[in-house]
């Protein structure tokens, strides 16, 4: 009887030493932080059984929900996305479940967390003040797994989508236009919400500034001609426009395909526009861009582009029907005053400017009227001796325009 007695007890002994769990978990274990809405992978090792496997997420031990029923035989691992109905708290659990073993299970050994997707706006959170045409960094923190939408809004009213669609990796470079729709003021706030992918596993999430930033006038170009789209013909000249509240001049240059082509004009006041001769010796193409910047010699860099390419071309175009069937400008040589006779009918108000071959304007004139075979004076006694431009146009068309030479 004794003999039979310690057999059964070593044999018992020997079986628990040797018998092994036929599945393992692996993740989550315990400790972990899911987010909801975010994928996870699943995993677990398995011995003595090859076959398939069932997972469930157990809360305060107790059932909760089938994350899989059936886990194809051989698959270790299973990519889950915790879903919008599920509760945050600490309590979670996986348990994995053989389904070819009557004992054949495991639980996660402690419970993990499952929480809300957050974000957090870090900057500007409040009290900066930020000027148009300048360039800032909006950050914030978060844990989701969803690409974000960033908007500008104005004494708690939407005002405009910063980005409409950005990774969530808590940092956006923000250019503040420099346009006049966007109004100076101390009222403004950053929202930040989650692009919701999946609605069934995520809910969106969003945060705001916690108080007011300002945004101010500050120093700007803005390049309104060329600003794409345009056609332009070499041998032409043409009026280059901006819009500025700077003082210094202005650098003007001319790039195609992204890269630097040629000076249009070294330093030009800044007073919104510049007559620009079109060279011959440019390339066609439809990828051309004006660049503006201000030569201050302090402070951050500040210059615009167009907005979109403009097209340089060799072609002459359709001659466009003009107003006057002569204007004359007269004498060439002129001393103190230019006689200008119109010949035809006219849209009035028409502009003369007089330029000098830098391209800088050195006298402007409005024309409110004119009848036909009238001539106007133009005094040009302060103006030094030399070869000038004048130029007669409609808004930003050229009309007319003829070299002459003052000598006084």
């Amino acid at each position: 009887m004794k003999r039979l007695i310690f057999f059964l007890l070593v044999t018992t002994i020997s079986l628990s030493a040797f018998s092994v769990n036929p599945v393992t978990v692996i993740y989550p274990n315990g400790g972990e932080n899911l987010t909801i809405g975010c994928p996870y992978a699943i995993q677990w090792v398995t011995a003595n059984t090859t076959g398939p496997v069932k997972i469930e997420l157990y809360k305060n031990n107790a059932f909760c929900l089938t994350i899989c029923s059936q886990v194809p035989a051989g698959m270790t691992t299973y990519t889950w996305i915790p879903p919008i109905s599920l509760v945050p708290a600490s309590t979670y659990k996986v348990k994995i479940t053989s389904l070819t073993s009557a004992s054949g299970f495991d639980f996660s050994d402690g419970n993990f967390l499952i929480s809300q997707g957050t974000i957090i706006v870090v900057s500007p959170n409040g009290g900066e003040t930020w000027q148009k045409g300048s360039t800032h960094q909006i950050l914030w923190s978060d844990n989701i797994c969803d690409n974000v939408r960033i908007e500008l809004w104005k004494s708690g009213v939407f005002n405009s989508v910063i980005a409409p669609s950005v990774p969530s990796n808590g940092i956006f470079s923000w250019a503040i236009p420099a346009t006049n729709t966007l109004i100076p003021g101390s009222d403004y706030k950053i929202k930040i919400i989650s692009i919701i992918a999946n609605s069934a596993t995520v809910s969106q999430v969003y945060d705001f500034s916690d108080n007011n930033f300002s945004i101010s006038q500050g120093n700007f170009i803005l390049v309104t001609s060329p600003n794409g789209g345009e056609f332009w013909v070499k041998g032409t000249t043409r009026i280059i426009q901006w819009q500025d509240n700077i003082t210094w001049n202005v650098r003007i240059e001319l790039w195609k395909g992204g890269a630097y082509c040629a000076l249009i004009n070294a330093s030009a006041p800044s007073n919104g526009s510049c007559y620009w001769a079109i060279p011959y010796t440019l390339s066609s193409g439809n990828d051309y861009k004006v660049r503006i910047s201000a030569l201050n010699t302090a402070g951050s860099p500040l210059f615009d582009f167009s907005d979109n390419n403009f097209s340089i071309t060799g072609t002459t175009p359709t001659p466009a029907i003009t107003p006057f069937d002569v204007v004359n400008i007269y004498p060439n040589p002129g001393n103190n005053l230019l006689h200008v006779k119109f010949q035809g009918e006219a849209d009035f108000p028409l502009m003369i400017d007089i330029l000098n071959f830098d391209g800088d304007l050195m006298l402007h004139q409005l024309i409110d009227a004119v009848t036909a075979n009238e001539t106007i004076e133009l005094n040009v006694s302060g103006l030094p001796g030399g070869n000038y431009l004048v130029v007669v146009r409609k808004d930003n068309t050229i009309l007319s325009r003829s070299n002459v030479m003052l000598r006084h």
